[in-house]
């Protein structure tokens, strides 16, 4: 069951697949998201693929997206260096703002090409960190919280930054283009196999 969505989901929607739709027809891909969350993207996008799957590191993620989503997607317990599923089996692999959480990104580019079909997209999404919109920059947010205490924040960009430095210059997926998304708050590489 998809979510209704606001109107600044719709307009993220209608973005995400106009974009994916210049590599792949999303109704013919067999998509896995890596780092699910809780599914707020599988609810924005999920239902224009042929097949929707996730998976994320945390138990209450999984249980969250099951009874969100009443079994529509497949959703498994997992981590991006050690993906649940056999070789071959996607189209697209989507890293929507979890790459700079992985560790062992080596690893985790290669389960990548292991699951992803040949000519395969991964779209790895992150914050922009150069976006000076981002809540975590609003000095309200920062106040009394140690998520946004400038110190911390600064290495969380700096997180984010090393990632898609790494994805710029791994060789195992040829970069297409790398490009701002979703008012700027958002960069998307795209990458193929």
């Amino acid at each position: 069951m998809m979510v209704p969505l606001t109107r600044e989901g719709r307009k993220a929607r209608e973005e995400f697949i106009a974009l994916i739709s210049k590599y792949k027809k999303p109704q013919e891909s067999d998509v896995l998201e890596v780092g699910m969350g809780r599914g707020y993207f599988g609810s924005i996008v999920g239902d224009i693929f042929k097949t929707y799957s996730g998976i994320d590191n945390t138990i209450d993620n999984l249980e969250i997206c099951n009874r969100k989503h009443s079994g529509a997607f497949d959703y498994r317990l997992g981590l991006a260096e050690a993906i649940p599923f056999g070789d071959n089996i996607f189209d697209i692999l989507l890293y929507p703002r979890v790459f700079h959480y992985i560790e062992l990104k080596d690893q985790a580019i290669r389960e990548a090409k292991r699951v992803i079909k040949p000519q395969g997209l991964v779209v790895v999404i992150e914050p922009n960190p150069d976006y000076k919109g981002h809540i975590w920059v609003d000095p309200r947010m920062q106040e009394g919280s140690p998520s946004f205490e400038p110190k911390r924040l600064s290495d969380k960009l700096d997180k984010i930054r090393a990632s898609m430095d790494y994805v710029r210059k791994q060789r195992v997926f040829k970069v297409l283009e790398e490009i701002p998304i979703f008012d700027n708050n958002m960069v998307a590489s795209f990458l193929i196999n």
